[in-house]
C-alpha cells in the first residue's frame, strides 16, 4: 500500500503539477489512512514538501 500511495503522489506531482500538500492529501482520501503520519511525512519528505 505504501508503494501505491508513494506512486499516485508521484503522478499528482509529476503529471497534474500540483505541489501542495494539502490538496494531495485530500486526493488521496481515505487511502492515506493505511498509513501512519509519520510514514506519510517521509513519503512528502523525500518530494520535498
Amino acid at each position: 500500500m505504501k508503494e501505491l500511495i508513494k506512486n499516485c503522489i508521484r503522478e499528482m506531482i509529476v503529471e497534474h503539477r500540483i505541489t501542495n500538500r494539502e490538496d494531495i492529501e485530500r486526493s488521496l482520501g481515505s487511502m492515506k489512512d493505511a498509513l501512519t503520519k509519520k510514514e506519510l511525512d517521509r513519503i512528502f519528505a523525500s518530494f520535498g514538501l
